[in-house]
């Protein structure tokens, strides 16, 4: 049996290791941006009053309250995601490979692409920087979640996948109300 997982992973965790050095480098973010325009030879055409604001936007910090979470929790976070999702992705490929039956077989072919669905969720979960943003991958982590919940087909694991569904659209709904509210 070819391990299914290990391209997509492999190259997931190459970026991801990729993004995390980039942003923990001592690059400040707003230097990172000039340089690349800079090297796409687009800094010169951007009128001057015009860049001052690109470059306050692409600071790091997210307007509300201040706070400097993307240049140091971010990175943080994917890394910690990185590890915990490599481990789990090992340990999975050792239990579909140790059961042998065809229900099992026919699992392991819908886990891995809701496992790096979910994976990728939570890391652009981390990436965001504004309220849609975050709302559109909360959803996206809600469903994956709830589909790999309902993955083991037993009356106990749909229960369960059904009562997170609706508990996720109800903080949903009660999300979309907050942000209509500000």
């Amino acid at each position: 049996r070819k391990p299914a997982f290990l391209l997509p992973l492999v190259a997931y965790l190459v970026l991801v290791l990729g993004f995390t050095g980039v942003w923990m480098s001592n690059i400040e973010p707003r230097e990172f941006v000039r340089m690349q325009l800079e090297e796409a030879g687009q800094w010169d055409r951007i009128p001057a009053e015009q860049r001052e604001t690109i470059l306050e936007q692409s600071s790091g910090r997210i307007k509300t309250f201040g706070w400097i979470g993307p240049v140091v929790f971010t990175p943080l976070m994917l890394l910690v995601t990185a590890l915990i999702g490599a481990a789990i992705a090992l340990y999975a490929q050792r239990y579909f490979v140790s059961a042998h039956d065809d229900e099992a077989s026919h699992r392991e072919q819908y886990f891995w692409p809701l496992f790096l669905f979910l994976w990728t969720a939570l890391d652009a979960l981390y990436l965001s920087a504004d309220i849609f943003n975050l709302y559109v991958t909360l959803e996206m982590l809600g469903f994956a979640a709830v589909t790999l919940v309902a993955l083991a087909g037993t009356r106990a694991a749909l229960t369960a996948a059904v009562r997170y569904l609706f508990v996720s659209l109800w903080a949903s709904l009660f999300y979309l109300l907050g942000v209509g509210l500000v």
